[in-house]
């Protein structure tokens, strides 16, 4: 028994395939989806999905969306995404640096909530290049 996964942004489908189980980034953490999960649909936060289907894992940097998951039939719609392959870790921890350098340059609020934003991000990227274990 396997997942039917597919992952679509809006430039197009990210990853589409069968798995044996599935990870994604929710607001309240982790969520491991195995083959016969119940229905549900949920919002997915910013961070790295996890594929597994035989020893090598793929990992996806979803930044938000929505995922629905309905038999075993797995629907990820994110506002962005990228194969963690597709990655340049030296380009996403350079990333991760500009944004924690614009943090520490904020002045207001809604500067910091921005920076706190395209931290996490960075940090996503980040991990799914395979540069960092947590984010």
């Amino acid at each position: 028994m396997s997942l039917n996964v597919r992952v679509i942004a809006p430039d197009g489908i990210t990853w589409e395939g069968s798995a044996e189980s599935v990870t994604i980034p929710t607001p309240g953490g982790e969520m491991g989806i195995l083959p016969g999960h119940a229905s549900l649909t949920t919002s997915i936060d910013t961070g790295v999905m996890t594929i597994r289907n035989g020893s090598h894992p793929i990992a996806i940097c979803l930044m938000g969306g929505f995922a629905q998951i309905e038999g075993d039939e797995i629907l990820l719609l994110s506002h962005g995404s990228q194969l963690g392959e597709q990655i340049d870790p030296a380009t996403a921890q350079a990333d991760l640096e500009a944004a924690q350098n614009q943090l520490e340059r904020a002045s207001n609020s809604s500067e910091r909530s921005r920076a706190r934003a395209t931290i996490r991000q960075a940090q996503a990227r980040l991990k799914a290049a395979g540069g960092m274990a947590t984010t």
